[in-house]
């Protein structure tokens, strides 16, 4: 619960979304809710499983899955690269991250794999090369590759200092994707529109009735869950992929909605005053009528 700012007993879904990175908006797949879990099986493991089953249909979307700093530990993140999925994440401050050892090794004896643990506010500059597309006079951006100690991966992060009036680092923001091949600006901006997800539900709960159903048994409430998340898609598809590109606002489930709204009205008033509604003038009144109190999303 975002109200409460903690868990609450209910209903748990996981949500399923393609993210359009160039028209920073999402769409809905499909809602899996948290059935069939074994006793001794972690959340992570089930979220892994959902991805494994259904990696086949994903791959031929996307190879990249977006996840919150939640996902991206073990056993999850290991298990959904072992799949064939690039995961692109936020680490937390605490993370253990590792160098690579690139210098001369010893004739005997066990090769050098690692030089030291990455310290977040003092980079090894031999590693990390500063992103000038990220980077402002309130941040600087590095990016480098090094070894995500928990899950024993090579992956590409992201460190992002905030600094202070006196250009001292005040904190510290730390992107991550296991495809180390991945430029730096698109790390970030992926996981920045990770949040778009968000929106679909928020969408749902106020529009399209997702909090409304009624069933009880597991198959209902999933046709439910999925029935009411799709209807977004439609609004989308309808009203906002429609529009050409430079016309193209922000999407907003309201306007639609007010929109509809008005036009019922307008219609049921010209039926009771006998205006035909195919007129030009009245075709004119209802476009006004439409987008009457829309608002931004």
């Amino acid at each position: 619960s975002g109200v409460a700012g903690k868990r609450k007993w209910g209903l748990e879904i996981t949500g399923l979304a393609v993210v359009d990175l160039d028209n920073k908006t999402a769409y809905h797949l499909e809602a899996v809710q948290t059935v069939g879990r074994h006793v001794k099986e972690s959340l992570l493991d089930y979220y892994a499983e959902i991805l494994e089953q259904r990696a086949d249909e994903l791959l031929q979307i996307s190879k990249y899955v977006v996840v919150d700093a939640y996902f991206s530990r073990n056993p999850f993140i290991q298990r959904v690269v072992n799949a064939g999925f690039h995961v692109v994440s936020r680490l937390r401050k605490n993370v253990s991250l590792r160098y690579y050892y690139s210098g001369p090794q010893k004739s005997k004896g066990r090769p050098k794999e690692y030089a030291g643990f990455v310290n977040l506010f003092n980079l090894d500059p031999a590693v990390f090369s500063r992103v000038e597309a990220l980077s402002s006079p309130q941040t600087v951006a590095w990016t480098g590759v090094v070894q995500l100690k928990v899950a024993g991966l090579k992956i590409r992060i992201v460190v992002i200092h905030q600094l202070d009036e006196k250009n001292k680092i005040k904190s510290v923001k730390v992107y991550m994707s296991t495809d180390v091949d991945q430029p730096a600006e698109q790390i970030v901006h992926a996981y920045r529109c990770r949040y778009q997800q968000e929106f679909i539900f928020r969408d749902g709960k106020q529009f399209s009735g997702l909090e409304e159903g009624q069933g009880r048994d597991w198959l209902k409430i999933d046709f439910h869950v999925n029935c009411a998340l799709t209807v977004v898609n439609l609004a989308k598809a309808a009203h906002h992929l429609a529009v050409p590109d430079l016309e193209r606002g922000a999407f907003s489930m309201a306007d639609i909605t007010t929109a509809y709204t008005n036009e019922r009205l307008a219609l049921r008033i010209f039926s009771r005053c006998g205006i035909d509604p195919n007129l030009p003038k009245s075709q004119e009144v209802l476009a006004e009528v439409r987008n009457y109190a829309a608002r931004a999303a």
